[in-house]
């Protein structure tokens, strides 16, 4: 392995890209990959039956989580606290049973960005 450590494989890898060469690289691979608009199209389609999987859904999830600035204290927090939104039944300060994942949301703290609780919308509303 010519990097023994993580980092400075990362550190190589964004110098390259920040290249010209890498610059110039990807723009061909972009042509390429989007010149045929039926790949492009398959590209699309693959991409949205992925995204119904259990594995898409999780991904999309962690990424919203990520956007929104929800901050995970550990390692492999953001995959706990998926896990722990799968598995809960109702919301923590109404009870009130959970009768779709469309109601469930991840309450956190705006300042810090660490999650709280998973909670009903209406409860989400009006939590401080």
């Amino acid at each position: 392995m010519p990097y023994a450590n993580p980092e400075d494989r990362r550190a190589n890898t964004r110098k390259y890209r920040a290249s010209k060469q890498g610059k110039e690289k990807r723009k061909i691979e972009h042509q390429k990959r989007y010149a045929n608009p039926e790949k492009r199209d398959m590209d699309r389609i693959r991409y949205l039956e992925w995204s119904l999987t259990p594995k898409g859904k999780k991904s999309n999830q962690i990424a919203r989580w990520k956007q929104l600035g929800i901050i995970e204290r550990y390692d492999g927090e953001y995959s706990d606290m998926y896990i722990i939104k799968l598995h809960t039944k109702r919301c923590l300060d109404c009870k009130e049973e959970f009768t779709d994942t469309f109601n469930k949301c991840l309450d956190h703290d705006h300042d810090t960005g660490f999650w709280r609780a998973i909670l009903c919308r209406a409860c989400n509303r009006h939590r401080n």
